[in-house]
């Protein structure tokens, strides 16, 4: 073996510690028994990972890693975000603090270097089969961590937590918010994945068999956990039920070791995809989860625009478009906030329309007044069917949005009959179908509007017609069968808990607080909380300190400068400081202002995104399209539930590595 094949093992070893030991490592030796820890493991393992690096560029044979210049935009974009960063240390308010960090957090000027670090050398290693590895590596350890979430629930755990775990779990992350968002980041990694397997020319057949014996098998473990309750919290108790949960994984990874079949490694797939699902609900976070359907949405979206006739500028106004859509019906359908003025539900309805015509514009051929006819009867009965859901309705108010979607389905019938083109349209009921599947187990009513939304979402799909009602599209198909195991994960524990939870006890329990959150999308964003109160801190600390913030990692030095007077009593009297403002973009301009915001969400992610989309016009035909879909889709889940939330450690690293597996994928077709 020559050098450069050990530095290769060596840079693999390291990147793997990376990846499983900020997802699955923790030590109750340390005082902070999570975030320490994890940080410890990132900044040995990039360090070592940079000194290959060095020594492959200054003394090696420069192959294991492209030269600067290769990339030269992508490299200048992550320099401008460090230096970005140091600016803001230089001129913070506590420069030692903004250097370091915060205590606990520590998320100063040394982590974000390490970040970056981290993002530039993945972005920058040759070898399209080490990226293919790494995110097999993020598969398995999100699937692991699963394991360990999903054993909490059943009320056993190593460890004897101040908090219970089996009320709500957290997995291997210091919070069930932080965990609920790893596992929702690995959602679409491995439905790009899997799409790129079966999209790929080695599976002829697909057997269901195997799908169907591993939710029963799961599903049968479930009731076992319910019915069985350990004498002892043992580690006995706790390896059997990992080794039941993870009989599938052993199962098909031994039939892949004897004969090779991909098919196995199908089945091994659709096993995490369940697991990591369940875990994400277990966890439930309402920022998270409208991250996961959101993606979903615009990455199932993006699959069927992939392959038009479209240029460059009418692929990217489509895909600006569904975003722009996505996030005007969320805010309005989802969080009401057309009720808060006039003035407010006229800027929602004009950004709806926006959505929709830069969706419609590039398909100018097709049938304008059959789209239109379409998306209006949807997005009206999706407002009648959010009214009636958030007054708990009945009656003629629940029939007016199946009837409005009955007659969505008779027109998408009519014009599948024509022949006429309804893509615009099946772009925009595959966002509303992905927004409503979350909620699905709610009630009768929530689940009538699922199905006819499925229905209608069958009808518009191009592949299919009247005489073959599927079709014959694999992609289009495990798009149903991600929906349909989103909606059983959802649907079954609400069944169950109904049954045999007392009604008084029913909150209490794990399955209940969780539908009861899903509940109370309509009335976290318009209701005072200690989150809208430290948003509205926010605006007066941004105006005073517009262009470098205050520092990075200020906002717990800070904060008390622009606390709200109602701050502690919504908070419930303690954590009167918070270390973050649980809105990353506003922790961004508070603490690094206009100019660090700019450069770091706009020209380096923003224009990360959009090279990565038109790379997936010019990949159009490789399988390595649905895999960099997968990563936008990962991250999209990260930065739309950083709107609630923030980053740590581990999910933060989780987006800084897709983000590098994507450009080096991209690097490596260019």
């Amino acid at each position: 073996m020559n050098l450069d094949a050990k530095l290769n093992k060596a840079y693999l070893f390291f990147s793997y510690a990376v990846i499983f030991g900020t997802t699955l490592f923790f030590s109750t030796a340390t005082r902070s028994v999570f975030e320490v820890n994890k940080l410890g493991i990132l900044k040995i393992g990039v360090s070592f990972m940079g000194i290959i690096y060095l020594y492959d560029r200054l003394l090696g044979s420069k192959t294991l890693f492209y030269p600067i210049k290769k990339h030269p935009w992508f490299n200048a974009s992550l320099g401008l975000v460090w230096l970005s960063n140091a600016l803001s240390t230089i001129f913070s308010k506590n420069i030692v603090l903004s250097f370091f960090g915060c205590y606990d957090r520590w998320e100063g000027l040394l982590t974000v270097t390490f970040y970056l670090l981290l993002t530039f050398l993945f972005a920058n290693k040759t070898g399209l089969h080490i990226s293919n590895k790494l995110i097999w590596a993020i598969i398995i350890a999100s699937g692991l961590s699963s394991l360990y979430g999903i054993i909490q629930s059943y009320d056993l755990d190593i460890i004897s937590w101040s908090l219970d775990p089996s009320q709500r779990v957290f997995g291997s992350i210091n919070n069930p918010v932080h965990y609920c968002a790893i596992m929702g980041m690995a959602i679409p990694i491995i439905l790009g994945q899997i799409f790129s397997l079966i999209e790929g020319p080695s599976i002829k057949k697909i057997n269901a068999r195997p799908f169907v014996y591993i939710i029963a098998f799961t599903l049968f473990i479930g009731v076992v956990s319910q019915s069985v309750s350990p004498s002892s919290n043992s580690l006995a108790w706790i390896f059997l039920y990992i080794g039941l949960l993870g009989a599938p994984y052993t199962f098909f990874f031994g039939q892949y070791k004897q004969t090779k079949a991909p098919e196995a490694l199908l089945y091994i797939l659709f096993n995490s995809l369940g697991l990591v699902i369940y875990a994400c609900y277990l966890s439930y976070s309402r920022a998270t989860w409208l991250g996961v359907t959101a993606s979903i949405g615009l990455l199932f979206t993006i699959t069927l625009i992939t392959r038009g006739q479209h240029s460059k500028k009418q692929f990217l106004t489509i895909s600006l478009g569904c975003l722009l859509l996505t996030m005007a019906m969320y805010l309005t359908f989802l969080f009401n906030l057309y009720t808060i003025s006039t003035l407010v539900a006229l800027g929602l309805i004009g950004v709806l329309v926006l959505g929709y015509l830069m969706i419609y514009y590039p398909f100018k051929s097709s049938s304008l007044s059959i789209n239109a006819g379409i998306v209006g009867v949807i997005l009206l009965a999706q407002f009648f069917q959010s009214n009636a859901a958030s007054a708990n309705a009945f009656g003629i108010q629940i029939l007016i949005p199946f009837v409005l979607l009955l007659i969505g389905i008779g027109i998408a019938i009519v014009a599948k009959q024509r022949q006429a083109s309804t893509l615009p349209a099946a772009i925009v009921t595959t966002l509303v179908l992905s927004m409503n599947v979350q909620f699905i187990g709610i009630s009768l009513a929530n689940f009538i509007h699922f199905s006819c939304l499925v229905a209608l979402y069958i009808a518009l799909e191009p592949s299919t017609s009247i005489r073959n009602m599927f079709g014959k599209n694999r992609i289009f198909y495990w798009k149903l069968i991600t929906f349909g195991l989103i909606g059983l994960i959802f649907v079954l524990p609400s069944v169950y808990n109904r049954i045999t939870t007392d009604p008084d006890q029913m909150g209490r329990s794990l399955i209940g607080q969780a539908s009861e959150k899903i509940k109370s999308f309509n009335n976290v964003a318009i209701e005072g909380t200690a989150r809208t109160s430290m948003w509205k801190s926010a605006f007066p600390w941004i105006s005073d300190h517009p262009f470098l913030g205050t520092g990075l990692d200020t906002i717990k030095y800070y904060f008390p400068k622009y606390r709200r007077s109602e701050y502690g009593r919504l908070e419930g009297g303690h954590n009167y400081t918070p270390d973050r403002l649980h809105n990353e973009y506003l922790n961004t301009l508070a603490t690094k202002g206009i100019f660090g915001f700019i450069i770091h969400y706009i020209l380096f992610i923003g224009g990360t995104m959009i090279s990565l989309l038109l790379f997936l016009k010019k990949a159009q035909a490789t399988s390595h399209q649905f895999i960099v879909i997968g990563l936008i889709g990962g991250a999209l889940v990260y930065l739309g539930q950083v709107l609630f939330n923030f980053g740590v450690v581990a999910t933060m690293t989780y987006f800084f590595i897709f983000l590098g597996l994507g450009a080096s994928i991209k690097h490596h077709h260019d």
